[in-house]
This record gives C-alpha cells, sequence and structure tokens, in this order.
C-alpha cells in the first residue's frame, strides 16, 4: 500500500518485541516492501519502559546488520547505505509530521 498510495506509510515497531532475535527479518522484509522514503522508525513506545529499551535496541541492531551486510556483500556502497537509514531513522518522519 506505501508503494501505492501517497499518504500511507510502514513501520513494524508493534511486532518488534514479539519477534525478537528474529527482528532482522522482519526489517529486512520490510526494506523490501516499502520504498525507503516511506519507512518510519519506531520501536513501539507501548508498555513498560524495559520493552521500549528492548524494541529501540532490537531495530537499532537490525537495520545496523541488515544495511551492514549490504555493505559487505557490496550490494550498495557506505555511502548509499548511510542514504537509506538517514530517511528511516528521522527524516521520513520529520517530513510526514512537518516537524522542525
Amino acid at each position: 500500500m506505501a508503494h501505492a498510495y501517497e499518504n500511507v506509510y510502514m513501520e513494524v515497531g508493534l511486532a518488534l518485541n514479539f519477534t525478537g532475535s528474529r527482528t532482522r527479518d522482519l526489517v529486512a522484509r520490510s526494506f523490501e516492501l516499502a520504498p525507503f522514503t516511506k519507512i518510519l522508525y519506531s520501536s513501539d513506545a507501548l508498555g513498560p519502559a524495559e520493552l521500549l529499551y528492548l524494541g529501540a535496541r532490537l531495530k537499532r541492531n537490525a537495520i545496523t546488520k541488515v544495511v551492514g551486510e549490504w555493505i559487505d556483500d557490496e550490494d550498495c556502497s557506505e555511502a548509499d547505505g548511510r542514504k537509506i537509514v538517514q530517511p528511516i531513522a528521522h527524516d521520513n518522519a520529520r517530513r510526514v509530521y512537518a516537524l522542525p
């Protein structure tokens, strides 16, 4: 849907605490399903603070591993990896929510 509709974005934060060590697979799949400019970062702020921390840790590790593997496999350059992560990490949310 994110490909087809201008106002549809994707985030997988709610699933992070349910996928645990498979979070890498979830993040990799989300990168395949939506344009990088339509993926929002979320670590799921629902529940105890420990789950928020866990979600953030899992998501950051997964993004690092997925993009790191692309760089290691020469599927993209380090500069391209930064261009992929930067919008997902915060530029997309700034644009979508008109944040300063």
